[in-house]
């Protein structure tokens, strides 16, 4: 086999993300990374910065994505789950209404 594999030749045809969609695709990977660390507020920040701020139109798949790992991280908080270190939280019911709004939309 050869190394690197070649791309398909449809990849020359394939648009050329744009800024916004690259900065959506980075703030999905640090959802992901942050999730892994139980890093919550953190997950829902970063959702926060591409669900609210809006850096470019979110595909559909991707913002359903990251409404889920959003709702996830506050129903987390919500219950004390800090993610390592810290004291336990009080259960915070505008987490869990905020939560449950974004996994109603899913």
């Amino acid at each position: 086999k050869e190394f690197p594999p070649k791309e398909p030749a449809d990849a020359e045809e394939r648009p050329v993300p744009t800024r916004g969609e690259m900065v959506a695709q980075v703030l999905r990977v640090l959802c992901i990374s942050h999730s892994k660390l139980c890093h919550w507020e953190a997950v829902c920040q970063f959702a926060d910065l591409a669900l609210e701020v809006k850096v470019c139109p979110l595909p559909e798949e991707l913002r359903l994505e990251l409404l889920l790992r959003r709702g996830v991280a506050l129903t987390h908080l919500a219950g004390g789950s800090s993610g390592g270190v810290g004291s336990p939280r009080q259960l915070r019911m505008s987490e869990l209404l905020r939560a449950e709004k974004d996994l109603k939309e899913v």
